[in-house]
């Protein structure tokens, strides 16, 4: 990635929720998109979805998280 010289903090939260229970505001949230680790990582490329800061730290998180836990 060419992303210069910044020193970013990316902060990933993962976790489960009933889709039905989240209730954002409009004027903050304008989509919502649910995805598995396996469907992340075909798309994590995609450069106009994702900042180049979170394509660098995913394969951090994917290899440290246990989605079983």
């Amino acid at each position: 990635f060419d992303v210069g010289v910044e020193h970013e903090v990316v902060t990933v939260f993962v976790g489960r929720i009933d889709p039905a229970e989240l209730d954002p505001a409009p004027d903050e949230v304008s989509a919502i998109d649910f995805m598995d680790a396996d469907r992340l990582d075909r798309e994590i490329g995609d450069e106009t979805r994702f900042t180049p800061w979170f394509r660098m730290a995913w394969p951090i998180v994917r290899d440290e998280w246990n989605p079983s836990a």
